[in-house]
């Protein structure tokens, strides 16, 4: 039986600031051809923000907050080329048989997004958050996959204390989060921010978040992530944050020489545990069960 279909996703700061996404197979190589792209889609929040105008009328000032600031984010749906075997049937203690449905292509979902910087604009930020996972959610509702397996990756901008920080992984913020900094964005503040994704997030699921991901000569904290959908994936491990004496030995605040950027980089190895076979300790158990069931009958 072939391996599970695992990812390897890096989010990678360059020159210009700007994030790369590469994607390439569980051993680590380039990929090799392993998937396909599907669809790709560019988040412009001022737009949808326009889009959005009736439900942003409770305070024109927080709508104008929105439109003046022009971050965006990049959506794409990739599917493997690479297909698993519908596993033969599993014939069971009792008689009973199982045919497995052979697997359908697997769809990957990856977002990549630059949320505004400005600490003194939290609302904007949490609003801008609220729009990505609006369309995750609209682009998982029109392919039909509840358990579309999502990466959302990028420059938050934002502490692991923050509202955006605990709407992406709790799923949800009041109305009167003190991060809307008392604007009123309509439905939004009246009832809340919330999405159904059930991310987590890479780093954090196994401990804390990195000690930082930006050291410059103003800040020094954590304000990038790597989230994923559970229950559709699987974080395998991280690369191993560096260090403030790692960095302290440069002499010098990033970007340097040898940082060629303010963002460290990240990096996870996922594995999708969607629309897999049934591995030996599935049918292992379905044996115990059945055979249970019947012992239980007997009696």
């Amino acid at each position: 039986m072939p391996p599970p279909p695992s990812v390897v996703l890096r989010r990678l700061p360059l020159h210009n600031r700007s994030n790369r996404v590469l994607i390439g197979g569980g051993d680590g190589g380039d990929g090799g051809g392993r998937f396909r792209l599907v669809e790709e889609h560019l988040v412009e929040y001022q737009s949808l923000a326009m889009s959005r105008f009736s439900d942003l009328t409770g305070d024109r000032t927080g709508l104008e907050r929105l439109m003046t600031k022009d971050n965006i984010g990049v959506i794409v749906v990739l599917q493997s080329t690479q297909t698993l075997a519908a596993p033969p049937p599993q014939r069971l203690q009792g008689g009973r048989r199982v045919v497995q449905p052979k697997p359908r292509p697997q769809n990957l979902l990856i977002a990549n997004t630059h949320i505004h910087w400005d600490p003194s604009m939290s609302d904007v930020k949490l609003m801008q958050v609220q729009f990505l996972v609006e369309e995750l959610m609209m682009l998982r509702t029109r392919l039909k996959d509840p358990t579309l397996p999502m990466v959302v990756c990028g420059d938050f901008n934002s502490t692991p204390s923050s509202a955006v920080y605990q709407l992406l992984k709790n799923g949800e913020i009041s109305g009167t989060s003190s991060d809307f900094n008392g604007f009123n964005f309509g439905k939004y503040t009246d009832d809340g921010v919330k999405h159904m994704l059930r991310l987590n997030s890479a780093y954090g699921s196994g401990g804390d978040e990195p000690p930082f991901t930006n050291y410059n000569g103003d800040f020094i904290g954590v304000l990038d992530y790597l989230w994923y959908t559970e229950g559709s994936l699987r974080a395998l491990g991280v690369l191993q944050p560096y260090t403030l004496e790692e960095i302290r030995q440069q002499k010098s605040p990033l970007p340097n020489p040898h940082f060629p950027s303010d963002h460290l980089p990240l990096m996870a190895e996922f594995e999708v545990t969607t629309n897999l076979p049934p591995s030996k300790l599935d049918i292992a158990r379905d044996a115990r069960e059945a055979r249970e069931s019947r012992d239980s009958r007997d009696r």
